[in-house]
C-alpha cells in the first residue's frame, strides 16, 4: 500500500493479508485512487482482517475486501517459515483460490476483460470466499423487464452516478446478448462525483426470444464499474385480422367483422382505418385465411 500510494504509475492493486505498518499503510490508502482488492484470510493469527479493513475503508476509490474462510496468514505463500501461524485451509487450496482472485482483478482492470469485469464486480463469490464490493458507481433502470413484438424497439432509461471521489465516464455495455442492444449515448461526458448521466437503451429482436441482460455500467477512468439487470422478451408479432386473439384467422374472425359491418370508428375490424367496416376490410381477412 506504501508503494502503491507513492507510484503514479500503478493502476490497480490487490495486498494478501496487508498489515498496518510506520509509516501507516492505513493512512497511505488514503491517497490510492485505483481499484484495491484487499485479500485477507480468516483464520490469520498474524495479521487479523481487522487490521486490513483500515485500508479498504480508508482507500476512496473503486475497493473490495475480500475474506477467504480459512485461510491463514502463512497460507499466501509457498512454504511455511520460522514465526508461521498454523495452516487451517490446505495451502495448495488457498494458493489456487488466491491466484484466482488476483488473475481475475488484474484481468478486469489491466486488460479491461468483459468476463473477468463479470466476475469481479458481479457474479456471487466463489465458495469459501466473502466479498464486499464497492464500485463507486450506482446504476438506476427505469423499467427493468421490457416486453414487445417481434420487430418492436423496446426501450428505457439507465441512469448512472459517479460516487467520486474522481471524475471519470461512464461507458455501457451489453455481454452476450441474443437480441440487439444500443446505448444513447455510447459514452458519457466526464462526470464530476456526484453527477449522473443518464442512457437510452433500445432493445430490438428479428426472433421470439426471452433473455436477461446483463448491462454494464463501465468507469472509464479504472475499469470497475457496476452491472444490472434487463429482462427482455419479444413475441410473434399479431396479425391484426385475428379478431379473437386464438392465434389463427378463420369462422370466428369472419363473424367478428359482419357483425360490425358499416359505419365504425376505431374498432378492431376496421382493419384498413377508414372510418367503416367493408368489403376492403372482408379482403385483407380472407387473404389471411388460414394463417
Amino acid at each position: 500500500m506504501l508503494a502503491a500510494a507513492a507510484d503514479a504509475r500503478i493502476r490497480c492493486a490487490v495486498t494478501l493479508a496487508a498489515a498496518e505498518t510506520n509509516p501507516s499503510s492505513a493512512a497511505a490508502s488514503t491517497t490510492v485512487q485505483f481499484p484495491l482488492r484487499a485479500i485477507v484470510g480468516s483464520a490469520d493469527t498474524i495479521v487479523a482482517p481487522s487490521t486490513t479493513i483500515n485500508q479498504y475503508n480508508n482507500c476512496d476509490a473503486p475497493r473490495q475486501f475480500v475474506n477467504v474462510t480459512g485461510a491463514s496468514h502463512c497460507g499466501f505463500v509457498d512454504t511455511s517459515f520460522f514465526g508461521c501461524d498454523s495452516i487451517s485451509l490446505p495451502r495448495a487450496e488457498q494458493l489456487a483460490m488466491t491466484r484466482a482472485l488476483l488473475v481475475d482483478f488484474f484481468d478486469a482492470h489491466l486488460k479491461r476483460d468483459s468476463s473477468a469485469f463479470a466476475i469481479c464486480w458481479n457474479a456471487p463469490p466463489p465458495a469459501g470466499v466473502n466479498i464486499t464490493r464497492d464500485a463507486r458507481t450506482t446504476v438506476a433502470l427505469a423499467n427493468v423487464a421490457l416486453s414487445g413484438s417481434i420487430g418492436d424497439e423496446l426501450t428505457t432509461t439507465l441512469t448512472v452516478t459517479n460516487a467520486g471521489p474522481d471524475a471519470t465516464a461512464i461507458r455501457p455495455r451489453v455481454v452476450g446478448s441474443t437480441s440487439t442492444v444500443s446505448f444513447e449515448p455510447t459514452e458519457s461526458a466526464t462526470l464530476a462525483a456526484g453527477a449522473n448521466a443518464v442512457f437510452t437503451v433500445r432493445v430490438t429482436s428479428a426472433a421470439v426470444l426471452s433473455e436477461a441482460l446483463r448491462i454494464d455500467a463501465v468507469r472509464v477512468r479504472d475499469g470497475a464499474g457496476i452491472a444490472s439487470t434487463l429482462s427482455v422478451e419479444f413475441t410473434a408479432a399479431s396479425n391484426p385480422a385475428d379478431l379473437d386473439g386464438d392465434g389463427s384467422i378463420g369462422g370466428s374472425d369472419l363473424a367478428i367483422l359482419l357483425s360490425a359491418w358499416g359505419s365504425c370508428k376505431a374498432c378492431a375490424a376496421d382493419l384498413d382505418g377508414n372510418g367503416d367496416v367493408g368489403a376492403a376490410d372482408l379482403a385483407i381477412v380472407l387473404s389471411a385465411w388460414n394463417s
